[in-house]
């Protein structure tokens, strides 16, 4: 107060003395020291001091509106303010007004910082007025990138918010994006998690811990549930699935798949079955082929996990159930036309050092054959052994199929042996085959499995409907000479042969099968009665069909340097005669290749003739590399992959 006393008076001095300049000099001094008093009274209250700085800057710009100092004020305080559009205006105004020697480096960036706001601002706005169509492909694309969006700004929030479709089918991989945890999901708002009803998660880390995490909210309403633990199983190292951990899922739950090598305690399909009474289809797999799953007892009535884990099991609506222990094979057979009367598919894939005891195995054929279970329509028992598991199909989610008509004839669709430990009474299985002859789509059977002949005098097998053939090591005498039996299946498109030794008959009557649409040789062995080859035998028989031969992919494994390979290179140039093939898959040249070099040239010369250089869509081949360009500029319009693309990991054990 002194100094603006002292300020006052030095002006009345100068007007008395006529010194105008001084006077308005000392006049203006006098002003900003009252504005300056009045923003220091004002900032002892904390709500006002905006409002004082205001009153601030806007006291010096009426004032001095031709000086920059007052527009440099107000616009930092609207800076502060986020309100970036006044405070652009007010700074370009002061650096228009600015002398040479202010310092104007803090003003310019601020207005890099605000055109970068706008630039952000013009991406939200632009992702919030998208069409929902493109945004549900964009987050499929990049399905964890809407946690982020989430939290971008209230506008874009709302937006996603809006979208049930974006939610109803929910994939988390924790593995791609470390940060992400399942709280991200439990966080969200209780709108978002009702719109799930499909969710996926995918971990490498301990999945029972992300489970414990999901357990902390009600996700009861979900229909669909699959997690995915890729962690590898460690000798001596103990992973529980625990009952608390599926303790999130509820009644509406339709589908069960768990991808993880923690083994399930006991009664746990027993409690998932209480939990989810609506259960359709059921999947537990491990990931190692060695992971030591233990005796389950899976349908334990004396379970201690609460009320809902001693409840006894009434109807269930399973119709798919995949576990991975024979176990199952034991409790189902006590109780299939009452805890599982609508199963339709069981997969036991069980390891073949827990095999499981004979009579139970036959036990449950019986079953089957007496039409105890007689909505069962595919039955598949294989085994985790690696060299196993290339003779079996892979398992997948099939759609949900309505109950078996009453016109609908029963018997099995599909019936697969992989490796079994215990193999089970063959004359009870031939007995099933034969009870299902009308009905059997897919047939597979492991070398073990040799169902025996039919009784003298009967008819020979005849399997109209089968459409996937497969036989590994011997052919069963069931099926007597297989020329006869491929003749009495006449609706057969794929077919593979596996370790089997094959003669020219065999492979002429394979070639005149009416739908054959895919053929698989895994080191086959030609039985040298007669000079041809049965292969070339069976391209030559399928070249005289034409335009009418139905096949389209051939895909033959061999070792090309053994004197009995089915696969030789007569073979191959046989094979360029075919000009229906779209795909072809050749994998033989360990230590055979230069054999094989004068033959890749006369094969493309024949698929020249035939047509097949125009129609061949895909070539695999483990030729060597040196062959690619030649094989690119022949097939131009296929894919061609040679020996430097192949993995090599999975291909099988050399006889």
């Amino acid at each position: 107060m002194a100094e603006l006393t002292t300020l006052l008076q030095n002006a009345l001095d100068a007007a008395k003395r006529e010194d105008l300049d001084t006077v308005e000099s000392k006049t203006r001094q006098a002003l900003v020291a009252v504005l300056h008093l009045k923003l220091q009274n004002n900032n002892i209250v904390t709500a006002q001091r905006n409002m004082a700085a205001m009153a601030w800057a806007d006291g010096l710009i009426r004032i001095f509106p031709t000086e920059p100092e007052g527009y440099r004020w107000k616009a930092d305080i609207f800076y502060e303010q986020q309100r970036y559009e006044r405070a652009a205006e007010l700074y370009h105004t002061y650096l228009t007004l600015a002398k040479a020697d202010d310092s104007t480096q803090q003003v310019h960036a601020r207005l890099r910082a605000i055109e970068q706001h706008f630039a952000a601002e013009n991406q939200k706005r632009l992702l919030c007025h998208l069409p929902t169509e493109l945004l549900l492909r964009i987050f499929e694309l990049a399905p964890s990138a809407r946690f982020v969006c989430m939290s971008v700004c209230w506008t874009l929030r709302q937006r996603l918010k809006a979208i049930p479709e974006l939610w109803e089918s929910l994939t988390l991989d924790f593995r791609s994006v470390p940060h992400l945890k399942v709280a991200h999901l439990n966080h969200s708002d209780d709108s978002v998690r009702e719109y799930v009803k499909y969710l996926c998660l995918k971990t490498n880390t301990d999945a029972c811990l992300e489970l414990q995490a999901l357990s902390q909210v009600n996700y009861s309403h979900l229909q669909r549930f699959n997690f995915i633990d890729s962690k590898a199983f460690r000798a001596g190292e103990e992973l529980t699935m625990r009952l608390s951990d599926i303790s999130f899922l509820g009644a509406s739950l339709r589908e069960f798949i768990m991808q993880s090598n923690a083994m399930p305690q006991d009664g746990f399909l027993h409690a998932l079955l209480s939990l989810c009474p609506n259960l359709t289809y059921i999947a537990y797999q491990p990931n190692d082929y060695g992971t030591p799953l233990g005796s389950l007892n899976l349908l334990n009535e004396n379970d201690t996990a609460g009320d809902e884990g001693q409840r006894r099991l009434e109807r269930t609506a399973v119709q798919y159930l995949e576990w991975p222990t024979p176990d199952a094979i034991n409790e189902i057979v006590k109780h299939p036309s009452t805890i599982f009367p609508e199963l339709q598919c069981l997969s036991i894939l069980f390891n073949r050092l827990l095999g499981v005891s004979g009579p139970d195995m036959d036990d449950m054929f019986r079953r089957i054959l007496h039409g105890s279970a007689r909505s069962l329509r595919d039955l598949i028992l294989g085994s985790y052994d690696h060299r196993a598991a290339q003779t079996i199909s892979t398992i997948q989610r099939h759609g949900a199929q309505g109950a078996r008509s009453q016109q609908e004839q029963n018997g099995l669709r599909k019936l697969i042996f992989g490796h079994m430990w215990h193999v089970p009474n063959e004359l009870i299985i031939r007995d099933i085959i034969l009870c299902s002859k009308d009905t059997l789509e897919h047939l597979q059977l492991c070398a073990a499995v040799s169902p025996p002949a039919l009784e003298p005098g009967s008819r020979p097998l005849s399997l109209p409907r089968l459409r996937f053939f497969c036989v590994v090591g011997i052919v069963p005498e069931l099926f007597q000479r297989l020329p006869t039996f491929l003749q009495r299946c006449p609706a057969l498109r794929m077919v593979q042969f596996d370790r089997i030794t094959l003669t020219v008959e065999d492979l002429a009557a394979l070639a005149q099968l009416p739908a054959l649409h895919t053929v698989t040789f895994r080191y086959c062995r030609d039985d040298r009665e007669t000079e041809e080859n049965p292969l070339v035998r069976f391209a030559h028989e399928a070249a005289l069909l034409g335009g009418s031969c139905p096949l389209r992919r051939i895909a033959i494994e061999d070792w090309g340097d053994l004197q009995d390979v089915l696969f030789v290179p007569e073979a191959l140039v046989a094979l360029g005669q075919l000009g229906t093939l779209e795909e072809i898959s050749l994998l033989y040249a360990y230590g055979a290749e230069a054999r094989f070099l004068q033959a890749w040239q006369a094969f493309i010369n024949q698929a020249t003739v035939s047509g097949l250089s125009r129609r061949l869509q895909r070539l695999e081949t483990d030729a060597n590399n040196g062959t690619r360009g030649t094989l690119q500029q022949a097939f131009p319009g296929a894919e061609v992959t040679t020996a430097l693309d192949i993995d090599y990991h999975d291909r099988a054990w050399r006889p």
